[in-house]
């Protein structure tokens, strides 16, 4: 029996392959392919994080402790994970399975890295340690626009340390699968079915997997109107979901849908002093073979500058191109089709 272990990253299709897998799990099972139940945190394999972790680092990592809901529970709902996997395996005999979580790649320290994979060698020795990588710009652009949507302050140009982690997980797995996230070079244009199809090497089960549209982009105009909402309505609930704001994204996606749509691009400025920070992608093609499309190298410098760069702003349309009657037309559209939202 062999497992993947797909530690994300983030902003790389890792919501959607994980509610794609999460739904299909009666199917997949029954073809042999074992997506364990959760337990806690929606459909990602979170606990299987905090099982290797001791109350004080699990305390530390903000994030993952608060989708665990607390340090206790977070231990707690690790060891259940683990003994409904252990009765999972005993009734089921799978040929593989795949485990999910994006805190898994980064921010795991060495020894806990080494603890998870005692973990997994007491079930199998065929171990697959899986990740998606996203091209820097598209990175950035991306955890913008999520954190817009959350009420959160937008990111800063920084990367996150990708050979670090590699290095780390080498160290204790032996092995690490690296792959890019790009439509134009994932196998079927998508994760899901890159993940089944070259991966899994089981292009037949993507007949029993739903397709899942998760973290669906907005345009800067759009994203622009959701921060002023937010700021001015519930500037008291950053981090959350709040249903006003879920029901604006919704309307202003399928206005963009059916009127005109239009990516979010990053200001040429914002663009240069990510890519001055991006080295590690040099290390990735000339050190992993990895080369992502569209990627100007050139632009790249091989080693970030010194000191900081300057914020770029605190609003979307200081970070991205950004069209003023574009907005105006979207509010019209907007007023027009939601006449009680409060824009």
């Amino acid at each position: 029996m062999w497992i993947v272990i797909h530690g994300g990253t983030p902003k790389t299709g890792t919501t959607a392959l994980q509610q794609a897998l999460h739904r299909a799990r009666g199917p997949l099972a029954r073809q042999g392919i074992l997506y364990p139940r959760t337990v806690i945190g929606g459909p990602a394999h979170h606990a299987l994080v905090a099982g290797a972790m001791t109350a004080d680092r699990l305390q530390r990592r903000g994030s993952l402790r608060g989708v665990l809901g607390g340090v206790e529970r977070g231990l707690a709902a690790a060891e259940t994970f683990w003994e409904t996997l252990r009765a999972d395996l005993r009734r089921l005999r799978p040929e593989g399975i795949v485990l999910s979580s994006e805190y898994a790649f980064r921010g795991m320290t060495d020894a806990e890295i080494a603890r998870l994979h005692r973990q997994l060698l007491d079930l199998s020795d065929d171990l697959r340690p899986l990740v998606y990588l996203r091209e820097p710009l598209g990175f950035f652009a991306s955890e913008c626009l999520q954190n817009v949507k959350m009420g959160r302050p937008l990111a800063s140009p920084s990367q996150p340390s990708l050979k670090q982690a590699t290095q780390r997980w080498r160290a204790a797995f032996g092995r690490l699968e690296m792959r890019i996230f790009d439509r134009a070079t994932l196998g079927g244009g998508g994760i899901v079915s890159d993940l089944l199809g070259h991966v899994l090497g089981r292009p037949d089960l993507l007949a029993l997997v739903d397709p899942v549209i998760a973290n669906e982009s907005l345009s800067a105009e759009a994203a622009q109107i959701v921060q002023s909402f937010r700021s001015s309505r519930h500037p008291d609930k950053a981090g959350q979901s709040e249903p006003q704001t879920v029901a604006l994204i919704r309307a202003l996606q399928q206005i963009e849908a059916g009127a005109e749509p239009r990516r979010a691009v990053l200001r040429p400025a914002v663009q240069t002093a990510i890519l001055q920070r991006a080295a590690e992608f040099l290390w990735l093609r000339e050190g992993e073979g990895l080369v992502f499309p569209g990627l100007d190298y050139s632009r790249i410098a091989a080693q970030a500058p010194q000191v900081a760069a300057a914020p770029f702003g605190s609003l979307v349309r200081e970070i991205f191109e950004f069209d003023p009657a574009r907005q105006d037309r979207l509010l019209a559209l907007l007023r027009r089709a939601e006449p009680e939202l409060p824009v």
